[in-house]
């Protein structure tokens, strides 16, 4: 008998006589992850929670984050998604505690199994029999500040999924956290980077909503973002579309069409088109830069305010050692022993400017210098006749270089430590490339360490007040972006045929290992398909017979993308990406 919506599922009690033999059973078939391999951080245990819940596969993780200096174990971010989703799939977890190094995962409960006793295989052309119905939304409120989208990348692949079998429609996500910390995806390179990327690549519409911003430093705020997930079998975000809507204020898919909001409503939506796009990310190769949008959060509070003083005793011997190391050369002039920083200083009287203002100037100057370094294999040049003419914002204007380079958003925010810059660049085949920095706080001066999401925990020793902890934040976002952005580089004693089919990924590092765990679920339902169906990705691209041959060089791959592969060689096979 069907079972009402909402009503709890009850599955049949095993005898105590045969619970042991069902837990050797259960013990038997689950998968084994070293939560130290690799990268061992929380990313693996992310994946792996997904790829249970969605293949109906128990798994194990010790060690987890055993890699991590400090603390291991699962963080709140990480037990508030195992929690999730454990309620979302109506599985059952042990060792899903903040702070535990162990953990199992029943994603179908101990004692799931199908109607012919064997054990449950992947689940991807119906839903189990006591599988929860999927809710219109969800509510998950983090006590701290962690990242909001590190809980959505453990729920998005089984909610995509799952929810195309009913007819509840989009799904909505509301998660309260951090929206701007340390060593994770930010809002904004979510909606700017992250989705984009996504509807390019043919997965149904995703709305991101962001209600309050989070932040990891100064005072203990939450943020609150808004999810909106379209089923698999929806309407896809193809290419045209994405390009002919223009971001909303918060949104980044525009609006649905009348027609397009009748039919999610109505549920009409196909399990048989319920499958995860195919992705052949090897055939597609990188455009050349046609735009560059720039991102800004910082205080409107002034430049030589207080507190961007950071160490004041080491900012007033700096400043003694720059007068006296520039006091007169042997012809008594002092005008040229000046920093061209120094010199854009005064020009700019930055003692009215704001710190927003600042960085704005700072960042789109330095981006623009950047560029220029660049071959025009990447970013194309102005031809003579048309030097005159500058595209997009003036700071592009001596480099030669032919795209808009814009400020993209100048927010306010309302503490000095909360200081974030963001550079994405849109390619001529529709992909976008971020890179961005987060302000760590004048407690970590002088460390150097790199974060997941290219935000480089390094704030330098030297320099005097606010200015040096800007132009600090501005270089090394710029330099992660220009090393992003840097060609292909051939490897020792290859030869050009080698060269033509290797390249570097479309998309950038951070992005690269986010799509691992669709690329897998889009292979395997790929194969499961009957009589030699084959699937297609968003056929913009289908490889004539030169691209078959190309494929992603393996040395760009981070560490991060490696794990995320070796994830799912474990739970969806070894010959997985055969």
């Amino acid at each position: 008998m069907a079972r009402s919506k909402g009503q709890k599922s009850k599955r049949p009690e095993t005898p105590e006589r045969d619970r042991p033999a069902e837990a050797a059973e259960a013990a038997a078939r689950t998968i084994h992850l070293d939560g130290k391999t690799l990268e061992g951080g929380g990313q693996l245990v992310r994946n792996a929670l997904a790829l249970s819940a969605l293949t109906a596969k128990p798994i194990t993780i010790t060690n987890i984050r055993g890699n991590r200096r400090g603390k291991t174990g699962l963080k709140g971010s990480h037990a508030a998604a195992v929690k999730s989703l454990v309620e979302t799939c109506g599985g059952e977890v042990t060792g899903g505690e903040i702070g535990s190094t162990t953990l199992t995962f029943f994603p179908r409960g101990r004692s799931a199994v199908d109607d012919d006793g064997d054990q449950l295989s992947l689940a991807f052309t119906h839903p189990w029999s006591g599988q929860p119905p999927i809710r219109p939304e969800y509510n998950i409120r983090l006590s701290t500040a962690g990242s909001i989208f590190l809980i959505f990348q453990a729920l998005y692949p089984y909610l995509l999924h799952a929810s195309s079998f009913g007819s509840v429609g989009p799904v909505r996500l509301n998660i309260t956290g951090g929206t701007n910390v340390s060593c994770a995806p930010s809002y904004d390179y979510e909606k700017q980077v992250f989705v984009p990327n996504l509807q390019r690549l043919g997965f149904p519409r995703l709305s991101v909503n962001l209600r309050d911003r989070g932040w990891s430093t100064g005072p203990m705020n939450l943020g609150t973002v808004t999810f909106t997930i379209h089923p698999l079998g929806s309407d896809k975000a193809t290419e045209s579309q994405t390009d002919a809507q223009p971001d909303g204020p918060n949104g980044v898919d525009g609006t649905a069409t009348e027609e397009e909001q009748k039919r999610e409503v109505d549920g009409e939506y196909s399990p048989s088109q319920s499958r995860f796009p195919l992705l052949n990310l090897g055939h597609y190769r990188r455009g050349k830069i046609t735009k560059v949008d720039i991102t800004i959060l910082a205080p409107d509070t002034s430049l030589r305010g207080r507190e961007f003083r950071g160490d004041r005793k080491r900012e007033r011997k700096d400043k003694r050692r720059s007068h006296e190391s520039r006091q007169y050369d042997s012809s008594g002039n002092t005008e040229h022993l000046e920093s061209d920083e120094s010199a854009e200083w005064d020009e700019r009287s930055p003692e009215s400017m704001t710190v927003r203002e600042y960085l704005e100037e700072k960042a789109l100057k330095a981006v623009a210098r950047a560029l220029k370094r660049l071959p025009e294999s990447v970013i194309p040049r102005r031809s003579s006749s048309n030097d005159s003419h500058v595209d997009g914002d003036s700071s592009n204007a001596d480099t030669g270089i032919s795209i808009p380079i814009k400020t993209h958003t100048s927010e306010t925010t309302h503490h000095h430590t909360h200081l974030y810059i963001l550079l994405v660049a849109h390619t001529s085949n529709g992909f976008k490339l971020g890179r961005d920095a987060l302000f760590e706080g004048f407690g970590k001066r002088g460390r150097r360490t790199t974060g997941k999401h290219g935000q480089e925990n390094r704030n330098s020793n030297g320099g005097s007040g606010g200015s040096s902890v800007l132009d600090e934040l501005v270089e090394r976002c710029v330099e992660g972006f220009v090393e992003e952005l840097h060609p292909d580089e051939l490897p020792q004693g290859a030869d050009d045929g080698q060269k033509r089919k290797k390249h570097k990924p479309c998309v950038d590092a951070f992005m690269r290992d986010q799509l691992v765990i669709f690329e897998a679920l889009g292979r395997v339902q790929s194969r499961e398909k009957a009589d030699g169906d084959v699937a297609v990705s968003d056929g913009k691209d289908k490889a004539d017979e030169e691209a078959k041959d190309e494929d992603e060089d393996e040395r760009y791959w981070s560490l991060h993308t490696q794990t995320a592969r070796w994830v799912c060689e474990k739970i969806l096979g070894e010959d997985i990406w055969l």
